[in-house]
């Protein structure tokens, strides 16, 4: 996922998962006032990750 542009973003991403991903988070953030929060997201090794950002 690409988050981007310029207006100001909210990006909620519940229970996703990578497997067979290359890299552990498919997450690319561009936009630096973009609020970004991963609830219960499973990375490529089966692990669990939640992650918050926001300006």
């Amino acid at each position: 996922m690409l988050i981007k542009g310029d207006n100001k973003k909210t990006v909620i991403i519940i229970g996703c998962g990578a497997r067979n991903y290359v890299s552990v988070l498919r997450i690319s953030i561009e936009k630096k006032n973009a609020v970004v929060q991963v609830v219960a997201y499973i990375d490529k090794n089966e692990n669990p990750y939640n992650y918050v950002d926001s300006p």
